[in-house]
């Protein structure tokens, strides 16, 4: 949980990179051999120290961003439910 929770809250000049908000990851594992089956992620937001959910505009700006960032990889983000995004990707 290195800098899950960090104190960089306040400092000048890097708001863009939107150092106030976080990811929780759950992967989820095929039990029959062991190979990564997918990846929830559940967007946070950190503020005095504390974190809460974050908003609905703020998850959508996750998402745009971090399926901008993935699709050389051949991947993409998508809401799940409310509070939750989900990784997509093609199989090979």
């Amino acid at each position: 949980m290195d800098n899950f929770i960090n104190d960089y809250e306040g400092i000048p000049g890097y708001e863009e990179y939107r150092g106030d908000l976080a990811l929780m990851y759950f992967v989820t594992i095929d039990p029959t051999n062991g190979t990564f089956a997918g990846l929830t992620m559940i967007p946070m937001q950190i503020r005095a120290l504390r974190l809460q959910h974050a908003s609905e505009d703020d998850t959508s700006w996750l998402a745009v961003r971090l399926s901008r960032e993935g699709k050389r990889f051949g991947t993409r983000v998508e809401p799940l439910g409310e509070i939750a995004l989900a990784l997509r990707w093609r199989s090979a």
